[in-house]
């Protein structure tokens, strides 16, 4: 194989390998934050805190996916903002 030869196949290899690194990185979906959730009332949050066994700190999304059920009962809660980030709960009481 000649050198000219040769180098058209380097070359294309090297395009080859750039092209598949771009659609490749163009496929993967971007990183989501984790964010911080508030809640509107200081009584909801404080039942998912303690439910969660997370009395201090930030509230992450990631945290809250751990929440499946929630009980309410008596907590004198006046607005629910702030549930819709609990994916995961399926039993509210």
């Amino acid at each position: 194989m000649s050198r000219k030869n040769l180098a058209a196949v380097i070359a294309v290899c090297i395009v080859v390998i750039i092209v598949a690194v771009v659609i490749r990185t163009q496929a993967e979906p971007p990183t989501v934050a984790d964010p911080v959730v508030t809640f509107a009332d200081p009584n909801l949050e404080a039942a998912i805190r303690e439910t969660l066994n997370s009395l201090q700190g930030d509230l992450h999304a990631s945290k809250l996916a751990d929440l499946t059920s929630l009980s309410v009962v008596g907590s004198e809660i006046e607005s629910l903002a702030g549930l819709e980030h609990c994916h995961n709960l399926t039993l509210l009481s």
